[in-house]
């Protein structure tokens, strides 16, 4: 099912709240079902697009390191400081495999 407005929810309960009154019970559990599935759709929307901020948020995380570490190699390279060059270029390559990488140690170049 499409996820709909809350006013069209407020119009499906409505109607669900008609049908009880009326004590039509198989319009009720219609009803009910309908709107059962709309929510459903909703929150499925919802989970979906707190999953598509998750992966964003992620991704410019990865970005903000590799351009970080980009800029340090810069830096570095203009001191002519081989060590450094080497710790930054393995956190570069760290970095665009795996994401932010907060032990450099670990590199294995």
């Amino acid at each position: 099912m499409k996820t709909v407005s809350r006013d069209e929810l407020d119009s499906m309960i409505d109607h669900m709240d008609d049908a009880i009154s009326e004590g039509n019970i198989p319009a009720v559990r219609s009803w009910k079902a309908d709107i059962d599935a709309a929510i459903a759709a909703a929150h499925d929307e919802a989970l979906a697009i707190n999953s598509a901020k998750d992966r964003n948020a992620k991704a410019r995380a990865r970005i903000n390191a590799a351009a970080m570490t980009a800029d340090d190699l810069i830096a570095t390279v203009a001191n002519g400081d081989e060590d450094e060059i080497s710790r930054l270029a393995c956190s570069a390559e760290l970095a665009h495999r795996c994401g932010p990488v907060t032990n450099v140690a670990a590199c294995a170049f």
